[in-house]
């Protein structure tokens, strides 16, 4: 007998990833590997990165934030956020200690530091499925590829792809589906006539009075599956 629509509805669900692609199918016993830094929003910061991501959304209704709880699906404030200092890579158990002690050793020679996330760009995944509205650092940006470089070394050594040609270190703080990237740009121009499509010229947005979102002695850490793994000294 064919099942009334009504009672089909009751037990379907939304899609829990939203309309996402997994771009690499998962396989037992491999493990979601990336390096990264902690880019949790300052409290100060918080109304004016808020303030940004709400703009936007009036014009681009269908982005959300990339990490934000149920409750508040909306909300900037919460959420964690991070820079990432390599891709995403899969490795198996075996591999986990041997790529640590590598990490560690590069990464030793590494000191400290600070910056400043003021200037908003725009990014696109590698199958375009994906289109990020993100927020670049505007200073310490070559201690920040200098580790990144740190990290591409430990990768090779176990033959896992180093970082992108030409990395442009940020901080992803909203998605939408498709490649929407220069609807987000015009975007972007019309509602903050300060930015620029050159990324070397782009001007701050959240860095007003004492507001800006900075991240202090910046810790680096590694994930691998669910375990954090600090790397910083």
């Amino acid at each position: 007998l064919d099942v009334p629509h009504d009672i089909r509805k009751m037990f379907q669900h939304s899609n829990p990833h939203q309309g996402r692609v997994r771009s690499v199918p998962h396989v037992e016993g491999n493990f979601p590997t990336y390096v990264f830094i902690r880019a949790q929003i300052p409290e100060v910061s918080r109304a004016t990165v808020q303030n940004v991501y709400d703009r936007v959304a009036e014009k681009l209704p269908g982005i959300q934030p990339l990490a934000s709880s149920s409750s508040t699906p909306t909300s900037l404030a919460k959420a964690e956020f991070h820079l990432s200092l390599s891709r995403t890579v899969y490795i198996r158990a075996p591999l986990i200690p041997r790529l640590l002690n590598d990490l560690h050793t590069n990464l030793r020679r590494s000191s400290r530091f600070s910056f400043e996330l003021t200037r908003l760009a725009v990014f696109v995944n590698d199958d375009r499925t994906r289109t990020f509205l993100a927020i670049e650092p505007t200073s310490a940006v070559d201690q920040i590829l200098k580790n990144i470089q740190r990290v591409d070394a430990a990768f090779a050594l176990h033959d896992l792809p180093s970082f992108y040609k030409d990395p442009r270190p940020h901080v992803s703080l909203a998605w939408v589906l498709g490649d929407c990237q220069a609807e987000l740009n015009k975007h972007i121009l019309s509602l903050f006539p300060n930015q620029h499509q050159s990324g070397a010229t782009q001007q701050g947005i959240a860095c007003e009075g004492n507001r800006k979102w900075c991240i202090n002695n910046a810790n680096i850490e590694c994930k691998i599956g669910n375990r954090v793994y600090p790397l910083s000294r």
